[in-house]
């Protein structure tokens, strides 16, 4: 299992600062997920830590970026109703407390 990123409630915060009544984390097989709402909506934010190649190369994350900018672009494309909706915020890179 990969790991997880190590973030809290304001670490969370800090990162989305328009998110608020951010709820304690939930682990995913690859994400961590933080309930929360933004403009009064109940949404889902999900983090997950991408570990560098060991000579610091960046390839190893845009492939992770690239990945999940195609599971994305697949869930803007279902339109069932059993799907979970893609929120107001777009697929982002941070970097945090030295973890990205």
């Amino acid at each position: 299992m990969p790991d997880l990123p190590s973030l809290t409630i304001d670490d969370v915060g800090a990162i989305v600062p328009n998110a608020t009544e951010i709820e304690a984390p939930r682990n995913g097989g690859q994400k961590v997920v933080f309930p929360c709402k933004i403009k009064g909506e109940k949404w889902a934010l999900k983090f997950m830590l991408v570990k560098l190649d060991a000579d610091g190369e960046e390839d190893s994350l845009n492939e992770v970026v690239a990945r999940a900018e195609r599971e994305v672009d697949t869930i803007k494309s279902c339109t069932s109703p059993y799907i979970v909706k893609l929120g107001p915020i777009s697929l982002k890179t941070a970097i945090h407390k030295d973890q990205t």
